[in-house]
Formats: structure tokens, C-alpha cells, sequence
């Protein structure tokens, strides 16, 4: 029992230094009311329970000691649990990254796991050989319904050479691989990676015959995708539009984060990208657009004006655009 005892007294030591730690911190600068009043509530908690903790290990009984290294261990025990836990699951994490980065996680078999990992390391020549074995199906979806052409479009927005990856992007379109499958569960490549994805990577679909008015099931244009993200909107916008894009293409009206049939001159309005308003309205959207509901840019630039005292608060980028609102909205004589 001597060992016991000895852990104890070194355990109640230690926890006890904790405990004046703290409560020498309660009045430390920035720590406010209710911070001190929370700490100062579980130091009194804590020299209770160290007080019994004393008690149990002076009485000269083994069932006493016992009780009292079994409580001081306990924290010790939790914080070992919770450590084990934190270190398996990072270790989780970072083989599923490594799984998701060379496509193992998306594809099952040997043979596309193999075409998988000569993208992943921007391997063309090994992606050529690969790809002229025999493959049941290019297009055929893995996990997620991602497909070969699906991750390797993928890599192109991580990649630190994307121009390496597209190479491997034109090999799967020479050996059939296509941007829409029938899987319906399907998301078409493009759309995938508009969002995080170059204005570079966008023109490449573009050139390879992607239809920039194609609306997915239940879904909007992909004018409206690439303004979600501040990746390249501006150029994104402007190369859709080079390529065809409608400027006044409706929204869906089941899209999660888009108010049904806003236009996308509103839609730009409402993500306050000014810059992006005024290369729309050069290139023939609507401004006098309305929804079926009764939305128009006119309640969008009003809702953006509230907080403002007058003109000269607001942004010049704002102002700009107002003023060549105003001057193509004014009738010619």
C-alpha cells in the first residue's frame, strides 16, 4: 500500500499546483465577469474535491487509498482515451486524404486505380500505356459517381501544374471518356469544378464543346455556379460570356442558395460583385428583369442601399456601376 499511498500524495501535488495555477490566472488581463465567476466556481469545486481526496489518503484504511487513486487516476485515463482517439482518427483523416488525392478512394479496382494514380502524379506517358490496356467502361462512376474524367478534373484545381493535368484531361476524352454519364446521381464534370477551378480549366471545357447554357436537372446555368466562390469569378464570368453564355439565363427553381429564376445580373447584385454587374449589363443583361414572384434589381440594389446614409458613403465599385445602369437604362431620343 506504500506505493499506493506515494502516487496518491504525488497525484493530489500535482493537481493541487493546477488548481493554484488557475486560481492565480482568475484575474489575469482580458479574462471578463463571467470568465473569472466560471473559474472561480470550479477552483472552489476542485480544492473540495482535493480536501477529500486528503482525507481518503491519510485514513489508514487500503479501501480508502484505493478510492483515492482510482479518482486521481480517472482524469489521467479520460485524457489517455481521448488522446488514443484524437491520434487514430487523425490517422483516419489523413489516409482517406491520401485515398481522395490518388483516387483510391473513388475507385475499387486495380485498373482504375492505377489510371487514377498516373493522374494524381501528372503521368501522361504512363496514362497512355494504361489506358490502352483493355477498361470495361472510361465512363464507368466509382464512389460518389465520380468518374476517371471527374477526378482528374478534380486534380486540375489542386494540382501545382494544372496545365500537366489537362494534358491527362485530353488522353481520357481520345479514349472516350465524356462529361455526362447516364448515372443520374451524375453531376457533369464541368460543374464540379467550375466552382474552385481556373478561368484557364473553365476555358479548356469550354473549347472541348461544353454547352454554356446547359442547365443540369433541377439545377441553374453554370454562370451562376462560378460566382459562388471568390476563385477567378470575374474571368470565369467573362469567358463564359465570350463563349456564349446567356446574360439573362434564369435561375432553377429548386437550387438550395439561389432565389428561384433570379437573373444572373441579380444574382451578381445580391453577392455584391459590382465588377461583374457592369460586364453583364455590357453584354446585354436585362436590368429591367423581373421574376416570376415579383424580385427585380431594383429591390436588390435598394436592400444594398439601406445601410447607407447617402451616395458618398457607399463603395466607388457600387457607384460605378450605378451610373452605367442609369445611363443604359435612360431612353435614347
Amino acid at each position: 500500500m506504500k506505493i499506493v499511498t506515494i502516487s496518491n500524495w504525488v497525484l493530489i501535488g500535482i493537481y493541487g499546483l493546477l488548481v493554484l495555477y488557475t486560481l492565480l490566472g482568475i484575474n489575469r488581463s482580458g479574462n471578463d465577469a463571467a470568465g473569472r465567476g466560471m473559474e472561480s466556481g470550479l477552483v472552489f469545486f476542485a480544492a473540495l474535491l482535493l480536501a477529500g481526496l486528503i482525507v481518503l489518503n491519510i485514513l489508514p484504511y487500503r479501501a480508502t487509498k484505493i478510492i483515492a487513486l482510482v479518482v486521481l487516476a480517472l482524469p489521467a485515463l479520460v485524457g489517455l482515451y481521448i488522446a488514443f482517439g484524437n491520434y487514430f482518427e487523425l490517422q483516419k483523416q489523413r489516409r482517406n486524404a491520401a485515398a481522395s488525392e490518388d483516387g483510391s478512394a473513388y475507385f475499387q479496382d486495380a485498373g482504375r486505380q492505377q489510371i487514377a494514380a498516373a493522374i494524381a502524379a501528372g503521368d501522361v506517358t504512363q496514362l497512355k500505356t494504361l489506358l490502352a490496356k483493355p477498361l470495361p467502361s472510361i465512363n464507368e462512376p466509382g464512389f460518389q459517381s465520380k468518374t476517371l474524367l471527374d477526378f482528374a478534373a478534380l486534380t486540375a484545381t489542386k494540382s501545382d501544374n494544372p496545365q500537366l493535368i489537362m494534358q491527362c484531361l485530353d488522353v481520357l476524352l481520345e479514349h472516350g471518356a465524356t462529361f455526362q454519364i447516364a448515372d443520374s446521381a451524375h453531376i457533369p464534370t464541368q460543374f464540379q469544378v467550375c466552382e474552385p477551378g481556373s478561368a484557364e480549366l473553365l476555358t479548356w471545357f469550354l473549347n472541348k464543346g461544353v454547352d454554356p447554357n446547359m442547365v443540369p436537372r433541377d439545377g441553374s446555368p453554370i454562370i451562376f455556379k462560378v460566382m459562388d466562390l471568390d476563385v477567378e469569378r470575374l474571368e470565369k464570368v467573362q469567358t463564359l460570356l465570350d463563349h456564349g453564355a446567356n446574360p439573362n439565363a434564369p435561375a432553377g427553381s429548386h437550387e438550395y442558395a439561389i432565389r428561384p429564376f433570379t437573373s444572373p445580373l441579380m444574382y451578381a447584385a445580391q453577392r455584391q460583385s459590382w465588377a461583374i454587374c457592369e460586364l453583364l449589363l455590357e453584354r446585354g443583361a436585362d436590368p429591367n428583369y423581373r421574376t416570376p414572384g415579383g424580385d427585380d434589381l431594383k429591390k436588390v440594389l435598394d436592400e444594398f442601399e439601406k445601410p447607407y446614409s447617402g451616395p458618398e458613403t457607399m463603395p466607388v465599385v457600387y457607384l460605378n456601376f450605378k451610373k452605367k445602369l442609369t445611363t443604359k437604362s435612360t431612353p435614347k431620343p
